[in-house]
């Protein structure tokens, strides 16, 4: 957060501040991608969460959706914190990697 999402949120104007963080999912007893035959999630391990966007004040929500080639400060707002997320987490996923992770961050 303090290295790499507030520091985002920064450049997406002056007076705007991170209010919320979304979350899609953390701990729950489940397969990957709640898939029959599939290895143990990461989240029913309790090592991994899901973010599905950012509230923040004095600019509109920022939800995790497929952004490619829009050119939009949201979406480098978005591609910054999920690049960011790589330089602490093992797994980083989201919109791009699969049809599982449209909508949301995953971080394990």
């Amino acid at each position: 957060m303090h290295d790499e999402v507030l520091p985002a949120v920064g450049v997406l104007g002056t007076g705007v501040e991170l209010r919320e963080i979304t979350h899609a999912s953390t701990y729950v007893c489940r397969t990957r991608n709640n898939q029959p035959d599939a290895k143990i999630s990461e989240h029913a391990r309790g090592t991994a969460i899901d973010i599905s966007g950012f509230g923040l004040d004095n600019h509109d929500p920022i939800p995790i959706v497929p952004r490619a080639g829009k050119g939009t400060i949201e979406e480098a707002f978005q591609r910054a914190v999920r690049a960011g997320a790589c330089m602490h987490f093992t797994t980083v996923l989201g919109p791009g990697s699969d049809e599982y992770h449209d909508n949301h961050l995953h971080f394990d």
